[in-house]
């Protein structure tokens, strides 16, 4: 079922660092990253489905400026 595979754990890390997030931060099995005092949970899957990344996605918008998110 690969074509429901939209993001791979890493990449997502990835693309939050460059957004000036920083983590990940391991406390019991579980990756965060952190944005300005704010926490955003990683799945622990290596390969995140479309509806888990749509929900970070989501998530990440909350947190993040605009003008960070377009970069």
């Amino acid at each position: 079922m690969k074509n429901n595979i939209a993001c791979d754990q890493n990449a997502f890390i990835s693309k939050l660092r460059e957004m000036n997030f920083s983590g990940p931060i391991e406390i019991a099995g579980r990756k965060f990253m952190l944005y300005h005092g704010r926490v955003i949970a990683v799945p622990n899957e290596q390969e995140f489905t479309i509806a888990q990344f749509r929900f970070l996605i989501h998530e990440v918008q909350k947190i993040a400026s605009t003008e960070e998110w377009q970069h």
